[in-house]
C-alpha cells in the first residue's frame, strides 16, 4: 500500500533533515542547498507532505472501495520523491528540478485522488484534491519566489503551505481522533457538534486567509484567538482525559493540544517562531509520529499497542517542541536547545523506523494484501 514507502520515506527525511539545518544554522555547514528556505520546504513537502500523501491514498481505498496507486504508479511517485529531495539539498540550479519533480508528484496524487472519488461518488473526500493541487503550486511558485530573489512572495507561500497542512490535520484530526477514542476506549461515541465542527475549521480557513493577505498585527492575533478558542472547545468534547492511559491515543490529544497552545500564543503576542515551533513539532510533528505508528500497525495487520518504551518517542516529540520554544527565551544557551530539540526530534523518529521498518518491510502476518 501506498503508506509503506511513504511513511519510511517521511520519518527518513525527518531524521535527516533537522540535523542538517542546525548544522547548517550554528556551524555553517557548507551544503549549497541548506538555507532556511530548504528548511521551511523540506518540513512542508518532504516530511508533513509525504506523510499526508502517504496516509491519504492509503486510506482513500477504505473510503472510496478503489483500489490506489500500485505498481509502476506507485514506483514513479516514489522516484519523484527522491528526485525532489536530493536536488533540493544540492541546491542551485538543481533546486528547479526538484520543484518540478514535487510539482509532478504532487499532481499525481491529486489526479490519483480524484480517479478513486470520481469512480466512486466518495465526494466527501474530494477535499483533498485541491489540497495536493495547492502542495504542487507551493512548490513551482516558492522555487520562483526563492530564484527571483522576491521574499514577501516567498514568504506568503511558505505560510500558506504551512497553515494548509495545520488545516489539514484539524480535518483528519477531527474525523479520527474521537472515532479511535471510542472504539479503543469502548466508550460512548463522542458527540459531534455541527456548529464547533464548522466553527473550529472555517477559522483555520480564516486565520490562512488573513497571514497570507493581511498579516497585520491585530487582524492575526484576532484570527489565532479564533482558531485557539473554538479548537479548545473542539477538542476538550472528545474527552482527552480518558485517554491518559494509552499511548496511540495521548499522543494524538497531546499533539493537537500543542495546535490549540500556538495559537493561544500568536493570540497572545508572543514571537512568530515560539508559536510556529511549537505547532510546527509539538503538533504537526507529533501527530504525524502517532498517525503513522497507528496507521502502520492497523494496515499490516497487527494490535493497536506499542510496547512500553515506544512512548519515549513521543516525549521525545514533546521534549522538541519545549526545548525548541525555550531556546527563544534563553539566547545564552540558544544552540545548546536548539541541538538539544534537534536530537529529541531526531531519536524520537530513529525509534519509529527501528520498530517499524520491519513491519512496513514485510509481508502481512495474515498474509493479506497491505
Amino acid at each position: 500500500m501506498a503508506f509503506r514507502p511513504f511513511f519510511l520515506a517521511a520519518a527518513l527525511c525527518g531524521v535527516l533533515a533537522i540535523p542538517l539545518w542546525v548544522a547548517h544554522l550554528t556551524s555553517g555547514l557548507p551544503l549549497a542547498g541548506v538555507s532556511l528556505s530548504w528548511h521551511i520546504h523540506e518540513m512542508i513537502l518532504g516530511f508533513a507532505g509525504t506523510t499526508i500523501l502517504g496516509f491519504v491514498l492509503t486510506a482513500a481505498q477504505t473510503w472510496t472501495g478503489v483500489r490506489s496507486a500500485n505498481g509502476t504508479t506507485l514506483l514513479l511517485l516514489i522516484l519523484l520523491w527522491v528526485i525532489a529531495r536530493t536536488s533540493w539539498v544540492l541546491g542551485g540550479p538543481m533546486q528547479w528540478i526538484g520543484a518540478i519533480s514535487d510539482a509532478l508528484l504532487y499532481l499525481m496524487a491529486a489526479a490519483i485522488m480524484w480517479q478513486m472519488v470520481f469512480q466512486s461518488g466518495n465526494w466527501r473526500n474530494v477535499f483533498f484534491v485541491p489540497v495536493f493541487l495547492a502542495f504542487a503550486s507551493f512548490s513551482t511558485l516558492h522555487a520562483y519566489a526563492i530564484y527571483t530573489g522576491n521574499f514577501e512572495l516567498a514568504r506568503a507561500m511558505q505560510d500558506f503551505a504551512f497553515y494548509l497542512v495545520v488545516h489539514v490535520i484539524l480535518v483528519v484530526g477531527g474525523r479520527v481522533i474521537p472515532f479511535f477514542s471510542d472504539r479503543k476506549l469502548q466508550r460512548t461515541e463522542t458527540i459531534r457538534y455541527r456548529w464547533l465542527e464548522l466553527g473550529a475549521l472555517s477559522s483555520s480557513l480564516v486565520f490562512i486567509a488573513v497571514i497570507v493577505l493581511s498579516r497585520e498585527a491585530s487582524l492575526l492575533r484576532l484570527a489565532a484567538a479564533g482558531v485557539a478558542c473554538l479548537n479548545l472547545l473542539r477538542w476538550l468534547s472528545w474527552r482527552p482525559w480518558q485517554a491518559a492511559g494509552t499511548p496511540l491515543l495521548w499522543s494524538l490529544y497531546i499533539a493537537y493540544g500543542f495546535i490549540v497552545a500556538g495559537f493561544t500564543g500568536m493570540a497572545l503576542g508572543l514571537d512568530f517562531s515560539t508559536t510556529t515551533h511549537l505547532i510546527a513539532i509539538g503538533g504537526m510533528a507529533l501527530m504525524i509520529l502517532s498517525m503513522i505508528s497507528r496507521v502502520s500497525l492497523g494496515h499490516t495487520g497487527r494490535p493497536l499497542e506499542v510496547p512500553g518504551y515506544y512512548s519515549f518517542a513521543f516525549l521525545c516529540l514533546i521534549t522538541a517542541a519545549l526545548t525548541r520554544a525555550l531556546a527563544n527565551f534563553m539566547p545564552e544557551y540558544y544552540f545548546g536547545l536548539l541541538w538539544l530539540a534537534a536530537g529529541a526530534w531526531t531519536l524520537g523518529f530513529l525509534l519509529f523506523l527501528y520498530h517499524f521498518t520491519p513491519f512496513l518491510t514485510q509481508p502481512r502476518p495474515d498474509g493479506k494484501p497491505g
